[in-house]
């Protein structure tokens, strides 16, 4: 779902257009952390998508408190978040997207945001 183009920038020489939800490259539609954003969208809570080297980038807001879901491939797959407790980092692994999105569906609502 396009929402607005927020800015455009070269990245491994080829032009992508970053789209608030995702990333349109060569034509096709390119998106991380699919699940987590469905999570999000769920719960009406507004964020930011970026994507670098990769790796998707979530960041937003809840109740006044800025959180982050950072992809990371290391050996492995998985994601830097603060979701559980918002002054602290942890890494997830395994099947973090699943892990982190419900843990955000266990929220409550946000009727506006």
């Amino acid at each position: 779902m396009l929402r607005g183009i927020l800015e455009y920038r070269l990245a491994d020489q080829d032009i992508c257009q970053k789209i608030h939800g995702g990333f349109f490259r060569k034509g096709s539609w390119s998106m991380r952390l699919q699940k987590v954003q469905d999570a999000l969208n769920k719960k009406n809570i507004k964020f930011e998508y970026t994507e670098e080297d990769g790796c998707g980038s979530l960041d937003f807001m809840f109740r006044g408190l800025k959180f982050h879901v950072w992809e990371y491939e290391d050996n492995g797959w998985g994601a830097e978040t603060n979701i559980y407790a918002a002054g602290r980092s942890e890494d997830i692994d395994g099947d973090y997207e699943e892990k982190i999105s419900a843990e955000i569906l266990s929220w409550p609502d946000m009727i506006n945001n």
